[in-house]
């Protein structure tokens, strides 16, 4: 028979240790506790220099420990005062990390803690303590519970400076959502981590325990996402003209022309000639497309997607465009009781009605004429993948081909089976405009028609 016992092994606890971590009074007690530093410091060196006090400034003693204060503000003149000094500066101690500027307490032992130590300054009765919230902004008031006396008190939250849209011009004085600035600083959040959407917003809301749970999905984060989004965008194009004044700069470098004047600078104040391309800045730049809806398979059913340039020199955006087969606001009309009415004036955006998939080759047509027109900068080559409808794309049409070119006949190609057919017309660069060229990314690109993807 077997000795092995089956009987399983728990942990117990040592004696000895649990006397060494209780044998302080800080409470454990670990390397260099009771001490200077040793070496154990896994291979890192640390400052063991002790800070001197006032009373002995010779003498090496530890780093002392923060004060406790209470912070209570002193405009109700209550029997709690302020501190009236600040906290001590503790040596040594880092202040790179910024202080924060909320903190999320239980309500209830809140109030009764402020409510048992706050007297009314005018008649010395207790007070009663609310908190009103608007969406999760929260401020304090401070009332007195006697109903003659006339003592009252108000702390707001932090208000924000957003700026209405069109289609909010109503009076200035209606209290909204977005003139707090937590509550955009919430639905901000979700929008930079890419979680944007009210339901998870809503979820985290009531999770914690804060007000406005149930509503801030189905409304307040759409109200507030209304209000930020015109901001979004300014803030978006500036740096994206940013970008793209670098670029051209670094283009250009200290090229001038024969009067003395940087390319660069005569870019900026619009001074070259519109007919002449040679003078224009040719860039060139690499692009990408992402899709709000994860593709799979065959599968492209993503409602918007969001194309970009980047630059070759400052590989920084120089150029976007936000491509979107439906609108929000379109839609919650049409599912409204006022339907049949027309639909008031917002900002649409909706300017797609192909597939998904169609929408890569769309958004670079759409970016290359843009940087065309708007600020004179052609887009001479562009790093792509082996995406042959983008380049299907950006090219001239048959027409204009043969108008361009001075031909008899549309262009040709050589078919799979060795046939001479005309080139399909997919093209859709206008004809004053200069064709793209295009490099292929040395990193990610395989050349399809060779076995094993081995070099030509």
């Amino acid at each position: 028979m077997s000795n092995i016992s089956n009987k399983a092994s728990y942990w117990k606890p040592s004696a000895t240790s649990e006397k060494d971590k209780l044998s302080l009074s800080e409470g454990f007690h670990l390397a260099a506790s009771s001490g200077p530093l040793t070496s154990r410091t896994r291979g890192a060196t640390r400052s063991h220099r002790w800070f001197a006090t006032n009373d002995s400034p010779d003498l090496a003693s530890p780093t002392p420990k923060k004060h406790r204060v209470l912070f209570c503000s002193n405009t109700l003149n209550s029997s709690i005062s302020s501190p009236t000094t600040p906290t001590p500066f503790v040596p040594g101690k880092s202040s790179s990390v910024p202080q924060s500027t909320r903190v999320l307490l239980e309500l209830q032992p809140l109030k009764k803690q402020m409510e048992s130590l706050i007297r009314c300054p005018l008649c010395s009765s207790s007070v009663i303590v609310t908190f009103p919230t608007t969406t999760i902004a929260s401020g304090s008031k401070v009332t007195c519970s006697d109903v003659m006396c006339s003592f009252i008190n108000n702390s707001g939250p932090r208000l924000a400076d957003v700026p209405r849209p069109p289609t909010h011009q109503r009076s200035a004085l209606i209290r909204r959502i977005v003139n707090y600035e937590v509550n955009v600083l919430c639905v901000l959040s979700f929008l930079v981590c890419g979680d944007g959407g009210g339901v998870k917003a809503g979820r985290l809301l009531g999770l914690l325990g804060l007000n406005n749970a149930t509503t801030m999905g189905p409304r307040s984060f759409g109200i507030v996402e209304e209000y930020i989004g015109p901001v979004i965008q300014q803030h978006a194009d500036e740096i994206i003209q940013q970008n793209l004044v670098e670029e051209v700069r670094l283009h250009f470098g200290d090229k001038k022309d024969g009067d003395g004047n940087l390319y660069s600078d005569l870019w900026e104040q619009g001074n070259l000639p519109a007919n002449n391309h040679e003078m224009w800045p040719q860039l060139i730049g690499s692009r990408d497309m992402a899709w709000q809806g994860r593709a799979s398979g065959n599968q492209h059913n993503s409602l918007t997607g969001d194309g970009l340039v980047f630059g070759a020199l400052t590989r920084k955006a120089i150029a976007c465009a936000v491509i979107s087969k439906g609108c929000s606001s379109c839609n919650g009309w049409g599912k409204s009781s006022k339907r049949g009415l027309p639909i008031p004036d917002h900002g649409c955006r909706k300017n797609w009605d192909g597939s998904s998939d169609a929408m890569e080759p769309y958004a670079m047509l759409k970016m290359y004429k843009t940087l065309y027109t708007k600020t004179k900068v052609l887009l001479r080559w562009i790093v792509t993948d082996v995406d042959s409808s983008i380049k299907s794309k950006m090219k001239w049409s048959n027409a204009d081909h043969v108008i361009n070119y001075g031909l008899n006949q549309p262009p040709t190609i050589i078919n799979s089976n060795g046939n001479e057919v005309i080139c399909p017309d997919h093209g859709e660069v206008p004809r004053h405009m200069q064709e793209p060229g295009f490099y292929a990314d040395p990193v990610s690109y395989t050349h399809l028609t060779l076995p094993t993807n081995r070099e030509v």
